[in-house]
């Protein structure tokens, strides 16, 4: 269309120069003419004009006037006609751009959408599975946890031992944060005063499998180094989180190193922050790739990427009231910079008051999963209490005894009779009987107000022995503190 525009545009113009040469050739005639006939003395001729050849001159002089005034009226309608061309063709101009940027704005908007509800969507399979995966876990957690308590374990099995016990912890954590990825942190959530170098030196040990042993078992060498500040401020975070972003970083620079390189780790201390940094030698990131890294589902790994990594460790450092930023070119490799706000100058970090022996209790543990009944039998029969296991909720409430049994523990989620239901009817037949509730959904239960009236404590899976004995101790509860 544009290009019509401007063929007509110069076919007008052609026309209108043809136009003016030709009123300028009548002009000169027409000069000339009046020279010669009006004022013959002028130019030296004796001849004089005869009336009628001088009204046909003038008459010629009239409508050479008349035929320039309409060339000078079509030359003005000519420019208003282009300025109004012109001035449509801007205002077209800025209607495109403006449709383009609401055409932006509109597929900006959908994308989000889409990766709101793919959030959405991938929280509300975590719940899915959070269950299972919790079952799964709880082994590992309780058994490391009473294994751990032993003091004969040599030190080499004490420190693999514990990385087992923190890996199980951590991927539970995870689960339950995976259900909520898309939620900011709640004020109450709880942040404790943390250390960080011990827990980068942990997470380095932990992640030691991907950067050092599968990247040599493929002819490629992968180094890590820690250059880490003396004498840190503590920051206020949560350990599981802190440990999760680094793994996620770490495991992102050994993407980044497909002919092996070098990945550095460091700490310091910056006015009110503390900076850690992950840094690879590896292939960088383009300008485009590093607007968009951080978003949930973008990779540039193909079918082998989730394109959560990175995302992760985004809500990770903002719920940690940090900041994440990213210095990268390509070639030249990529360093991720986590800033994170200090502890409070007297903040400490909570520890778990023992507060004396729990006395020996009758516990009724109620779990349609034998595993996790063997689970809870012994971190209960470790802290001298007395246990008898029900695998449905009809089974424990045909086994109830009041006088017998001073706390029943009981799965949520069961086939038949819930719970719950479990819960409920234990309350109606034995008020005082202490109920906690075995559950990997134990967020919802989060807010004391949010509890089930007929149940006592929520306990999230996996337990662990301190998470029991706690749980037994709280509100004074206890026959002993009654």
């Amino acid at each position: 269309m544009q290009i019509f525009d401007r063929i007509e545009a110069e076919s007008l113009e052609r026309r209108n120069w043809h136009l003016w040469l030709l009123a300028t050739s009548m002009i000169f005639v027409l000069a000339v003419g009046v020279g010669v006939f009006m004022f013959p003395s002028v130019f030296g001729s004796e001849a004089t004009a005869s009336p009628g050849l001088r009204n046909a001159f003038f008459a010629f002089c009239v409508l050479s006037l008349l035929f320039n005034i309409y060339l000078i009226e079509r030359q003005m309608t000519i420019r208003r006609l282009g300025a109004e061309r012109r001035r449509a063709e801007e205002a077209r101009a800025q209607l495109n751009v403006q449709l383009q940027d609401a055409y932006e704005q509109l597929k900006s908007a959908q994308q989000q959408v889409v990766r709101q509800e793919r959030l959405q969507a991938l929280g509300e399979m975590a719940s899915g599975i959070a269950h299972d995966l919790n079952n799964a876990l709880s082994p590992v957690v309780g058994f490391s946890d009473l294994l751990l308590r032993r003091s004969q374990l040599a030190e080499p099995e004490r420190k693999y031992l514990q990385h087992i016990h923190t890996a199980a912890t951590d991927a539970a954590a995870i689960v339950g944060r995976l259900r909520e990825f898309y939620r900011p942190r709640e004020k109450d959530e709880a942040l404790t005063p943390l250390d960080v170098n011990p827990l980068i030196q942990e997470v380095v040990s932990l992640t030691q499998p991907r950067w050092k042993n599968m990247p040599m078992a493929r002819g490629v060498n992968v180094e890590v180094q820690t250059e880490l500040g003396s004498t840190l401020p503590r920051v206020m975070a949560d350990a599981s989180q802190l440990r999760e972003a680094l793994t996620n970083l770490i495991f992102n620079a050994v993407d980044a190193l497909p002919q092996g390189g070098t990945i550095t780790l460091r700490s310091r201390a910056e006015n009110d922050f503390v900076t850690l940094e992950v840094q690879d030698t590896g292939v960088g990131m383009s300008e485009a790739v590093k607007q968009q890294c951080v978003e949930p589902f973008f990779t540039t790994k193909g079918q082998e990427g989730t394109g959560l990594g990175l995302s992760v460790v985004y809500g990770i450092v903002k719920r940690l009231s940090g900041e994440l930023q990213l210095e990268s070119k390509e070639g030249q490799g990529s360093t991720f910079r986590m800033q994170l706000p200090l502890a409070a100058e007297g903040a400490t970090q909570q520890v778990e008051d023992p507060g004396g022996k729990v006395p020996p209790l009758c516990v009724l543990c109620v779990d349609d999963e034998p595993r996790l009944l063997d689970v809870l039998e012994v971190l209960l029969f470790e802290q001298g209490h007395t246990v008898e296991r029900a695998e449905s909720g009809q089974e424990a409430l045909d086994k109830f005894d009041p006088e017998k049994f001073d706390v029943v523990i009981t799965d949520l989620g069961m086939p038949g009779v819930g719970g719950l239901e479990v819960a409920q009817q234990i309350k109606k037949r034995s008020p005082s009987t202490l109920v906690l509730l075995l559950t990997g959904w134990q967020e919802k239960f989060a807010k004391e107000q949010a509890l089930p009236p007929e149940v006592d404590v929520v306990l999230g899976k996996p337990a662990t022995l301190e998470a029991l004995r706690a749980a037994l101790r709280r509100k004074g509860m206890l026959r002993s503190s009654a």
